[in-house]
């Protein structure tokens, strides 16, 4: 069914596209002989008062691995939250919402807004967000101060938070609409971290940082058009500066603070059957916290990058068949920063004079496309890229990448959607100079000369009208045959699937699977050609199912479920030396039961379960490897249970 709806809607979506580009709008019909009187729209009822749903929620989590918390939200031991999706209205216009998503445990959000149509609005945000890397990493080094100061050999947990706050303020009329918002994210934790303190040292690094933003601008539309001018500004605080390690100053500098701006414009205009938007703006980033210099040298920073990106795109409908698109994109960054130093700092590695390198570069890509309807139920779309990059003091200084791609797209054959995609690209470039103590015959990946093929085929197949199954898949070449040191050749191919059966009007399963392989091959070799190979294998799969039961128990229980399996695999062999392989498993699994006490109150009871398992490929304790200091084994191996009890009132 859901297929066939979509061919419904395709259709609707074209005709009234066409109508619009052919001076037929709705705005331009003749209705001096037609009779409106008796005209009403059944479906069109505006809802006053309040609607919506508004429920708390309460649990336990079982885990012995904080990790679990960023499936579960929440971290061992209970919890509670609030959950909502209220609205008001009122026949005066006036209206306000309240919308919360676990708003209370460890990743939540809440909104809170109010307003008058479209004369004004008000909004206020929270979310938090905990993200958990490792909760059992060995360190004898915590930070006093700036200083990691040594001590007993204790585990710390590798954990960011992230709070958000956030207020939007906007004003209008008919034909325009002023706005503003400021949002400020703090963040806060530890994470992993090296240095060099004499030895190779892994640390956890404390986090503690908060971003501000800010826009504003104002919007015009009219009947065939919309302009918008807006100012965008942001700034970094990390109040994790220069950290030293016992007698070495300066071990680690963390990043540096920092602001930026952008006024940017954009519009959009329709010439009936043709359509035009463009857009430009011009901003600065701007630092001025000195560069880290060790040995009491002096190194005055004044960092300033300047931007220019500009886009134009024209959308032209030539024939009731044929549709036309051309753009073009200019990205610039031009660094103008000044930098003062008062002392010479020597590479340990090449004895080569190191200095702060200004880097500029210009993007220009340019796209044109064709989509032509053979007849009724087939369709070609044709295209064209180029995109040209210019960057200074660097391997490489012109590269250009030109790309030609087609795809056929069939849906004449009821219940069938078939679409073939493939493409070409090939890069080439300026002449190859290599830069610092680097093999001459060395290629950087994203610079070398690249040849890549592609081919995608999607086909959407409804046998049945309780019965819609999907399918994807594609296949990627890189070749880099003018490389012979570096990356030579990458495959990234992959598929998936999906199928949703209604076996009866209560009760539904889906099903899911796909997977992806990586292959690359890459030589080296520390000068002249290259006397090693090394292949990296990645592999990766998911495989998922779930069903819903509706009308139990007089038309009040429903009972669902999900599982959901996850696999990835790393491997590394190169001619010297083979490599741990790296691996992650999780299985993650949640049943749940919906009970309607009444027409206004229901009860929802949720079990969840993970299995997660990962492996650390350095995988190496304190003390095994001499003058190397770790935080460990970093792994993870674990079960966790969690179960909630929600209860929801409907308005």
């Amino acid at each position: 069914m859901r297929f066939r709806y979509n061919l419904i809607t395709l259709a609707l979506a074209g005709v009234s596209g066409m109508a619009m580009a052919g001076g037929y709008s709705i705005q331009e019909a003749n209705l001096d002989k037609v009779n409106t009187d008796k005209w009403s729209c059944k479906r069109c009822v505006v809802e006053y008062g309040a609607q919506g749903s508004v429920g708390v929620a309460a649990g336990a989590v079982d885990s012995d691995n904080e990790r679990s918390a960023n499936y579960f939200g929440a971290e061992d031991g209970a919890f509670g939250a609030f959950n909502s999706d209220l609205k008001y209205t009122s026949e005066s216009g006036y209206g306000a919402s309240l919308e919360a998503r676990n708003l209370g445990m460890d990743n939540g959000e809440a909104r809170l807004a109010a307003g008058h149509g479209d004369t004004w609005n008000v909004a206020v945000e929270y979310g938090k967000l905990v993200t958990v890397k490792n909760d059992h990493a060995q360190s004898n080094y915590s930070v006093v101060g700036n200083t990691w100061v040594a001590g007993d050999l204790k585990e710390q947990t590798l954990e960011t938070e992230r709070e958000r706050y956030g207020a939007e303020l906007s004003f209008g009329g008919e034909m325009w609409q002023t706005y503003a918002n400021f949002r400020r994210e703090d963040k806060s934790g530890l994470k992993k971290a090296s240095i060099w303190g004499g030895t190779p040292t892994n640390v956890a690094k404390p986090v503690d940082s908060s971003t501000d933003t800010w826009e504003a601008g104002v919007k015009l539309q009219g009947e065939q058009w919309f302009t918008q001018l807006a100012y965008l500004a942001s700034s970094y605080d990390n109040k994790v500066d220069v950290l030293n390690f016992g007698a070495v100053q300066g071990a680690y500098q963390d990043a540096p603070d920092n602001d930026a701006y952008q006024v940017m414009a954009n519009g959009f205009y329709s010439f009936g059957r043709t359509q035009v938007s463009g857009r430009v703006s011009s901003g600065e980033m701007t630092q001025d916290q000195d560069l880290l210099v060790v040995n009491n040298g002096i190194a005055g920073f004044d960092g300033k990058i300047e931007t220019l990106d500009a886009n134009l795109k024209l959308t032209s409908m030539a024939t009731n068949a044929l549709r036309l698109t051309a753009s073009v994109d200019y990205s610039e960054r031009d660094n103008s920063s000044d930098i003062l130093v008062t002392e010479l700092a020597l590479d340990p590695n090449s004895g080569d004079a190191a200095e702060y390198q200004a880097y500029d570069v210009d993007r220009t890509t340019y796209k044109l496309g064709a989509s032509y309807r053979i007849a009724r139920g087939y369709r070609v779309d044709l295209g064209y890229d180029r995109k040209e990059v210019t960057r200074s003091a660097q391997d490489r200084e012109d590269t250009t990448d030109d790309a030609v791609w087609g795809r056929v797209r069939v849906t004449a054959f009821d219940a069938w959607d078939i679409a073939l995609k493939g493409g070409f690209s090939s890069r080439d470039g300026s002449t190859y100079r290599v830069t610092g103590n680097n093999n001459d015959l060395m290629r950087r990946y994203n610079v070398a000369d690249r040849d890549r093929s592609e081919v995608e085929l999607r086909v959407s197949h409804t046998p049945l009208d309780r019965l819609t199954v999907d399918f994807s898949g594609y296949y990627a070449l890189d070749d880099y045959d003018k490389s012979e040191v570096g990356l030579t050749e990458a495959e990234d191919y992959g598929f998936d699937a999906t199928l949703a059966f209604q076996h009866t009007e209560r009760f539904n399963t889906h099903l899911f699977f796909g997977k992806q392989w990586i292959f690359s091959e890459q030589s080296g070799s520390v000068s002249g050609p290259a006397s090693w190979d090394a292949e990296v294998e990645d592999e990766f799969e998911h495989f998922g199912l779930g069903f819903t039961y509706t009308g139990l128990m007089a038309e009040k229980l429903v009972l669902g479920g999900d599982y959901v399996y996850a696999d990835s695999n790393s491997d590394t062999t190169s001619g010297f030396s083979e490599y741990d392989g790296y691996f992650a498993t999780s299985y993650n699994l949640n049943l749940y039961g919906t009970y309607a006490v009444n027409p206004a109150l229901s009860l929802r009871l949720d079990y969840r379960f993970e299995r997660y398992e990962d492996a650390d490929y350095a995988a190496v304790e304190q003390d095994v490897v001499p003058n190397l200091i770790t935080l460990g084994d970093l792994n993870s191996d674990y079960n966790a249970h969690m179960v909630m009890l929600s209860v929801n009132y409907k308005l």
